[in-house]
């Protein structure tokens, strides 16, 4: 099994070359007709997918406790699903209305404006729920070179990668969403396959690090 250091270096090479079987093609079928505008956003892209291509090299290491991508998985899950949890709870209402209840309920409480004490509910809630998520994903985590070292986990993780970042760029660059879901997405998945390889899961004739 390749180190962490192995796979970001499988990872660069595997995204060297696949960009270089891209662009080759793509400039011979458009020498002539690309301009200095069309060459910056396929310069950004290519920026732009190198850090995809680094997160899917890391991401099938989430399934081991002692991996880094595993501790920063864990880590800002718990905080995403806090901050989520939070903000849910203040804004449907629940929380302000729990807090009412609870100071009705209680009389030793001192009364409070209804914010606060939504506020605080909603901070509660919040503690809880990235506890309870930085703990499950400890305890719920697949065994380790199971089913995130699979082809079609990768697949699938790509094209939910793609498909986020199609959305959140076509909200403020409508043109370029499909283009930046592409791009994120393909290289996701060639840092996913670089992975997999480092670990002599899915070739036997290219090297590996076992």
């Amino acid at each position: 099994m390749g180190s962490f250091e192995d796979h970001v270096r499988y990872g660069v090479v595997f995204y060297v070359v696949a960009v270089f079987f891209a662009c080759v093609p793509t400039a011979y079928f458009f020498a002539g007709e690309v301009g200095a505008a069309e060459f910056a956003v396929g310069a950004t892209a290519v920026g732009v997918g190198f850090v995809f291509a680094l997160a899917g090299a890391s991401f099938p290491d989430i399934d081991h406790h002692a991996a880094k991508p595993h501790r920063f998985f864990r880590k800002w899950v718990a905080v995403l699903s806090a901050v989520v949890a939070g903000y849910g709870l203040f804004a449907s209402g629940i929380a302000v209305e729990a807090g009412v209840t609870a100071v009705r309920a209680f009389e030793a409480v001192p009364e409070a404006p209804e914010p606060v004490l939504g506020g605080g509910v909603a901070v509660a809630g919040a503690f809880v729920a990235g506890a309870a998520v930085f703990v499950g994903v400890r305890t719920l985590k697949p065994r380790h070179r199971g089913v995130t070292h699979s082809l079609p986990t990768g697949f699938f993780v790509a094209a939910g990668v793609g498909a986020g970042v199609w959305y959140a760029v076509s909200v403020v660059a409508p043109s370029l969403g499909v283009l930046a879901g592409g791009v994120t997405g393909a290289s996701f998945f060639v840092g996913f396959l670089s992975h997999l390889q480092c670990d002599g899961l899915l070739v036997g004739f290219l090297p590996d690090a076992m």
